[in-house]
């Protein structure tokens, strides 16, 4: 029998959803199940059978959403107070549906940025920005919603938003069924995907249900199950459970691995991210903010400094020549740009790929086997000119700075300078803390 079958227009089958999630948790191990189940500190979801707004108890199993922002109008405020609890107003379509959708998988708990971060207190908006990777990571699943271009649209095949007609024909008595769009083709057409902000909200999540206008489809980190396209789940499955059959597999939604687990792939983050659209030019890093922790959390550490990556001693392949941080750095200024930078994003310096609007290439300029710069030297210079030379126990902060590379290799030359407002250099020699960094601007 074929595996492709016929959709309803107007709900999407559950089932199809409820069962993966289950074979996931229970099969796939470490690859789909989040190792850190810290929750952040201000973390409150949404309780989905009261409306309250609530501090997400221990051990709180919840899922996540990913959508597109609209305005925050008074038809649709953050939240509203009731004898002192916060509850969940009259929300947009798509929060409504996700709401619905929770209770559908027999889940309590929603966690949707708008709502769940105090959008008053910059300091709790900071730290959870900075926690992305953990919040995705460790929902149950994460409902990306890939279909019309604002959250009045709502999720299709949930409360009568319609999908798309599946085509089919009737020859002979049969009736042939198209399979729809593949997954990547559906999500690359969407105003979802053209957003900064929820490129790290897709690939940071272990498990994703998708909604788009022809079909809901879930990914995980090792399978993906579509809605017109039905393999039983053990039939997909090697013996073990805990690996498909690629001859089985059709091309899935998302195809990046998740970040962290291969240090040379970072540059190749920054070009996705940068095809996309940001309303607000200073949120360029801290859209990335997830990615970026997910690097440095990693076994093999990889750190940045206004988004220019900064490989660690460990993180090094023994068989490149690049064997300290400052080397790496230097490595790191060699990203191109695919096309002329459109405009100068003046929230960040010029030798950054953050600090300009522009698609940024995958790969570094130089490749470390054939080009290595040596005799990296760092200092820091202070407002009244003293250089002191960075080293082990070095530390330094200044109200205004200039950061000073010198790199000698195949000739001699001043590599760069740029002015910054705070750094810290501290822990050993190799790594630099530069989290504090708060901005800058090339020369």
């Amino acid at each position: 029998m074929s595996p492709v079958r016929r959709i309803s227009r107007a709900s999407f089958d559950i089932n199809l959803i409820r069962s993966p999630i289950n074979f996931c948790q229970a099969h796939h191990g470490q690859l789909c199940c989040s190792k850190d189940k810290e929750i952040p500190e201000y973390f409150r979801v949404i309780d989905c059978t009261t409306r309250e707004i609530i501090k997400a108890p221990v051990s709180c199993e919840y899922v996540a959403l990913s959508y597109v922002w609209g305005p925050c109008t008074p038809e649709h405020p953050v939240y509203i107070a009731q004898k002192g609890v916060q509850m969940l107003p009259n929300c947009p379509k798509v929060i409504e549906d996700s709401v619905k959708v929770t209770l559908q998988l027999h889940r309590r708990y929603l966690w949707v940025d708008r709502y769940c971060i105090n959008q008053h207190d910059e300091s709790e908006k900071s730290d959870q920005i900075n926690q992305m990777d953990l919040i995705y990571a460790n929902a149950l699943v994460t409902i990306i919603a890939a279909a019309g271009d604002g959250p009045e649209h709502g999720l299709p095949g949930v409360e009568n938003t319609l999908r798309k007609q599946q085509p089919c024909l009737k020859v002979n008595g049969l009736t042939i069924v198209s399979a729809s769009p593949c997954p990547r083709f559906q999500l690359q057409k969407s105003k979802w995907s053209s957003r900064a902000w929820t490129f790290q909200e897709g690939i940071l999540s272990k498990r994703r249900l998708i909604f788009t206008d022809e079909q809901a489809f879930f990914e995980c980190n090792t399978m993906h199950c579509l809605e017109t396209f039905v393999i039983p789940l053990d039939e997909l499955h090697t013996t073990d459970k805990m690996r498909v059959k690629k001859e089985r597999y059709t091309e899935k939604g998302f195809h990046l691995k998740p970040p962290g687990t291969q240090p040379g792939n970072f540059i190749s983050y920054a070009s996705l991210f940068s095809q996309r659209e940001l309303k607000f030019e200073e949120d360029t890093i801290n859209a990335m903010q997830g990615i970026l922790h997910s690097f440095s959390n990693s076994k093999q550490t990889v750190l940045h400094f206004m988004g220019v990556e900064i490989q660690t001693l460990n993180s090094i392949d023994t068989g490149d020549e690049l064997t300290t941080a400052e080397q790496s750095f230097v490595h790191g200024l060699t990203w191109l740009h695919k096309q002329p930078g459109k405009k100068r994003n003046y929230h960040f310096p010029s030798w950054s790929w953050a600090g300009w609007i522009g698609q940024v290439g995958s790969s570094l300029g130089y490749n470390s086997r054939e080009y290595s710069p040596t005799d990296v030297k760092v200092w820091i210079e202070g407002p009244a000119a003293e250089v002191p030379e960075v080293g082990k126990s070095a530390r330094f902060i200044g109200t205004t700075t200039i950061f000073r590379y010198c790199v000698h290799s195949y000739r001699s030359f001043e590599l760069l300078f740029f002015d910054y407002q705070r750094i810290r250099h501290a822990r050993h020699a190799t790594r630099m803390d530069l989290e504090d960094a708060s901005g800058g601007y090339g020369a």
